[in-house]
C-alpha cells in the first residue's frame, strides 16, 4: 500500500470537506466533487497493480447501488408517513424534531 498516496489524497479530501462546507455554494458542489473524483483517479490510475484496479469499477458501482437503496427507503417512509402522520413525531403529544 502507498501510504504517502493515501495521505496525500486524505488530507485532499480533508480540505475539500472543509471547502464545501464554508467557501464553494450548494448550486456548484456536485461539479467541485465530480472535478474532485477524477483527480483522485487521476492519482491512483497509474499506481495500480492488478486486481486493485477493479476497485475503480466496483467503488462508484456500490456508490450508485447504496445511493438507490437510500432513495427506495426515503421514498418509503416518505410515503409511510403520509399513511400515518402520527409517525411523525418521536413520542405521542410532541412535535417532529422539536
Amino acid at each position: 500500500m502507498n501510504w504517502k498516496l493515501v495521505l496525500q489524497l486524505s488530507l485532499f479530501g480533508l480540505v475539500m470537506a472543509v471547502a464545501t462546507v464554508f467557501w464553494i455554494p450548494s448550486t456548484v458542489e456536485p461539479a467541485f466533487w465530480l472535478v474532485i473524483f477524477g483527480f483522485s483517479a487521476y492519482l491512483i490510475a497509474p499506481r495500480t497493480v492488478g486486481p486493485s484496479g477493479m476497485m475503480l469499477v466496483i467503488g462508484p458501482v456500490i456508490g450508485v447501488v447504496s445511493g438507490v437503496v437510500i432513495g427506495l427507503f426515503v421514498l418509503l417512509a416518505a410515503k409511510l408517513i403520509k399513511v400515518r402522520p402520527s409517525r411523525k413525531a418521536p413520542f405521542p403529544g410532541t412535535t417532529p424534531y422539536g
